[in-house]
């Protein structure tokens, strides 16, 4: 996979693993400008299908549950990984 940019000195040097564990309260530091990098709080947003798949898998259609929760993981990966970018913190 391409390595993502740092928003403070533009060169690539994030891997999408760690844009996961990415959060508006945890913060990476790139390596090369030591510029603090989040990602922004609407990016919550983005778990919306999971937390969806949840509850209709257990409430609704508790029979196909496991399959609903892996597709409202991929949604929020997809999501996830080409909507929401990375900020300076």
């Amino acid at each position: 996979m391409d390595k993502l940019k740092c928003p403070h000195c533009e060169r690539r040097v994030f891997s999408t693993k760690q844009k996961l564990k990415l959060s508006p309260v945890f913060r990476l530091k790139c390596p090369e400008c030591k510029g603090l990098v989040s990602v922004p709080y609407t990016s919550i947003l983005a778990g919306i299908p999971f937390i969806l798949s949840l509850y209709y898998g257990s409430i609704v259609s508790p029979e196909l549950w496991g399959i609903q929760i892996i597709v409202g993981v991929v949604i929020w990966f997809y999501i996830y990984n080409n909507h929401v970018h990375l900020i300076k913190a």
